[in-house]
């Protein structure tokens, strides 16, 4: 598992950090936002899809990966930002395995 320290040092890209709780999300994402609101979206970042939706998610998003982005923190806890990270990083595995098909 990549820990924060690790991608603040950059030993890791943003999106590996967050996708090892986002494949946990996949379901998650596609039930919470829809699946093809995800392929429609425009944004690299999805930021065409409103943030409350993404933060809506944080204590489903907590439920799930909690833990592991706490141990990865390197502390008892998360924020906010790491939750809509990790979905987001769930949403674009989503988008991309679209692509691919």
């Amino acid at each position: 598992m990549f820990t924060r320290k690790q991608y603040m040092n950059k030993e890791c890209s943003h999106h590996e950090y967050y996708f090892q709780f986002g494949e946990h999300l996949i379901d998650l994402v596609k039930s919470q936002i829809g699946e093809q609101k995800i392929i429609d979206s425009t944004d690299p970042h999805f930021n065409d899809i409103h943030l409350i939706q993404w933060d809506r998610m944080s204590s489903l998003v907590g439920h799930y990966v909690g833990r592991k982005l706490a141990a990865a923190n390197e502390s008892n806890g998360y924020s906010l930002s790491d939750t809509v990270c990790a979905a987001k990083a769930a949403a674009k595995h989503i988008r991309d395995t679209h692509e691919h098909n």
